[in-house]
């Protein structure tokens, strides 16, 4: 199993999950370029950017397909795309507080992940963005964690 963080959040946030999948299966974790404990890349989180360094990452890390992809909220366009560009490396989808929207395009519903670089390229920098407040408290459910990791999301949620 290979989760995808969504906007803001990085792979603590799956911290209260791994365990419980890893007595049946591997998980692989990582944190996207700018995220959690990985340094800034080169592009902004673009679909194409996300998924050239998923695949990047997992090839780099000597995993092996097939995949089965978790994508929570926006990073479930990540891992559909994903699954777009590596149809045979991946098992399976699960998509987590995610909704697949698609966009009327010539009188049919083309996924809106086909937008991808116009959608950001519309989007502001992310330099142009004012950052909210550090976070100070745990809010469910990261309340969960245990109290070493509750600490560690807070200063991670504080670096976005």
């Amino acid at each position: 199993m290979v989760p995808e963080s969504g906007a803001g959040s990085f792979s603590i946030d799956w911290a209260l999950v791994q365990p419980e999948v890893a007595k049946i299966t591997r998980v692989c974790s990582y944190d996207r370029a700018g995220y959690g404990w990985s340094d800034a890349g080169p592009e902004w989180d673009t679909v194409e950017q996300v998924t050239h360094d998923l695949d990047a990452v997992l090839k780099n890390g000597g995993e092996h397909p097939p995949y089965v992809l978790v994508g929570q909220s926006v990073a479930g366009l990540f891992v559909l795309w994903y699954h777009h560009e590596h149809p045979d490396q991946v098992a399976g989808i699960v998509l987590v507080n995610h909704r697949a929207i698609g966009a009327p395009v010539n009188g049919k519903v083309v996924p809106i992940w086909t937008f991808a670089g116009t959608i950001a390229s519309d989007a502001p920098p992310p330099s142009s963005l004012k950052k909210p407040s550090f976070p100070t408290e745990v809010h469910p459910p990261f309340d969960k964690l245990p109290a070493n990791l509750k600490s560690t999301h807070v200063v991670g949620a504080s670096l976005f």
